[in-house]
């Protein structure tokens, strides 16, 4: 049975550049919510498209339970 792949484009044109992220302190109940498209990274002489998140990092303490939701 053969599977079914379609290809992730390439072409960065018109996607937002990819940032720094940020440091968001979490708090025991706080929730983060990340949302997930297309951005435009610098690597080297060469620009290209990938997968990136809204730019936050997120820090717990240990005894901190966090609760993520993801967005397309």
């Amino acid at each position: 049975m053969r599977e079914h792949v379609e290809s992730f484009p390439t072409d960065p044109s018109g996607l937002p550049e990819a940032g720094r992220p940020q440091l968001l302190e979490l708090a025991d109940g706080d929730t983060l919510d990340l949302r997930v498209g297309p951005v435009a990274k610098r690597l080297g002489e060469t620009t290209v498209r990938m997968l990136g998140y809204n730019g936050f990092r997120a820090r717990a303490r240990a005894a901190t339970l966090a609760t993520k939701g993801v967005h397309r």
